[in-house]
C-alpha cells in the first residue's frame, strides 16, 4: 500500500510538473517496492526517444524535446531527473547489499520469474483441485484480470493517459505474464503482484474519452474488497 500510494503520488506530481517531487516519490516507492521502477523505466524510455528520435510516434506522444534535460507534454514533461534519481538510488542500494549480502537482491528473487504465462496455467490447473466455491472465485478472478489486461490494452490508442503511463503499464504486464509458480498460488500474492499493472491500467481505462473503461474499473474495486473480505472472513 505504501509503494502504491508513493507510485500514486510520482505521478501526480509528474502531472503538476513537479519534477524534483516526483523524483523523491519515486525513488521511495522503489524502495519500498522495486517492481514500481517500472515507471521511472518508462520515462527514461520515453525521454530517451523523444530526444534521440523526435520526429517518432513516442516522441509525439511525449511532446517534443524542449531541450536535453526536458521533454514537453500536453499535460506534463519528463525531466531526466524524475527517472535518473529513482534508477540511480535503486542501483545503488542493490550494490550495497550485494556488498552486504554476497547477492544482490534482485538475484535472490529471480526464482519468482519463468517461462511466460507457465505460473498463470500452472494456476489454472491447480485451481480444479479445490471444490466448488474456491473454484469458481478462483476462476472468476482469473477472468477479470484477464479481461481487465484486455481491455486496457484495447483502450491504449484512445485513451488520453500520457507515454510513459502506457508504457509503464506494458512493463508491468510483461512483468505479470512471466510470473512463476511461487508468485500465481493464491489471490493474495498474485493480485498484490500486479498492484502496479493495476494502478497504470486504471489510468489508461479511465483516460477514455467515452468512458467505457469504468465498468472494468469498478469490477476490479469490486473484487478487491471482496478478496479482501474473504481474507478478513478466515482470520
Amino acid at each position: 500500500m505504501v509503494a502504491a500510494a508513493l507510485l500514486l503520488a510520482g505521478l501526480l506530481t509528474l502531472d503538476h510538473q513537479r519534477p524534483l517531487l516526483a523524483a523523491a516519490s519515486l525513488t521511495l516507492a522503489g524502495l519500498a517496492r522495486e517492481s514500481t521502477l517500472i515507471l521511472p523505466l518508462a520515462l527514461a524510455v520515453v525521454w530517451a526517444v523523444a530526444v534521440l528520435w523526435p520526429s517518432s510516434r513516442v516522441a509525439v506522444l511525449a511532446g517534443r524535446p524542449a531541450s536535453t534535460a526536458s521533454v514537453a507534454s500536453g499535460r506534463s514533461r519528463v525531466w531526466a531527473v524524475s527517472f535518473a534519481v529513482p534508477l540511480g538510488v535503486a542501483l545503488a542500494w542493490q550494490l550495497v547489499l550485494w556488498r552486504s549480502w554476497g547477492v544482490a537482491p534482485l538475484v535472490q528473487g529471480s526464482d519468482r520469474l519463468g517461462l511466460p504465462f507457465a505460473g498463470i496455467w500452472q494456476f489454472t490447473q491447480d485451481a480444479f483441485q479445490f471444490g466448488a466455491f474456491p473454484l469458481v472465485v478462483r476462476l472468476a478472478e482469473l477472468v477479470l484480470v484477464m479481461a481487465a489486461a484486455l481491455a486496457t490494452a484495447w483502450s491504449l490508442p484512445r485513451s488520453r493517459a500520457l507515454a510513459h503511463e502506457k508504457l509503464a503499464w506494458a512493463l508491468g504486464l510483461a512483468v505479470a505474464v512471466l510470473l512463476s509458480r511461487s508468485v500465481w498460488v493464491e489471490d493474495w500474492a498474485f493480485l498484490r503482484a500486479l498492484a502496479e499493472p493495476y494502478l497504470l491500467g486504471t489510468l489508461v481505462l479511465l483516460g477514455r474519452p467515452d468512458r467505457r473503461g469504468l465498468p472494468i474499473f469498478t469490477a476490479g474495486a469490486v473484487l478487491c474488497l471482496l478478496v479482501a473480505a474473504l481474507h478478513v472472513r478466515s482470520l
